[in-house]
């Protein structure tokens, strides 16, 4: 799809950004995992959590920078999703 329908296209970029917000919840997931597992403690906080992937070598310096600064917007947005939950989805969840 080429780039200017994709962004005339609200159910594609909708969906775009749904699975977007999905894929980081996901790796926020393995990350607190593999921090707990193999970092010997559980992080404070995504940031936290991102260090100590970097402190074990599962993710390079750079990477590592990079992701701290997105940290902040990926739990406002993990946060805001789950507000924006329907409450029968809400329950499903459960």
């Amino acid at each position: 799809m080429p780039r200017e329908a994709f962004l005339a296209d609200r159910r594609a970029l909708n969906s775009a950004k749904y699975l977007l917000i999905v894929a980081a919840e996901a790796a926020l997931d393995i990350c607190n995992h593999l921090a707990a597992r193999r970092g010997g403690r559980s992080p404070e906080d995504y940031a936290d959590c991102i260090a100590i992937l970097a402190e074990i070598g599962a993710i390079d310096d750079v990477l590592r920078q990079r992701l701290v600064r997105m940290a902040p917007s990926l739990r406002a947005r993990r946060l805001e999703r789950r507000r924006s939950l329907h409450p029968a989805e809400e329950r499903r969840r459960w």
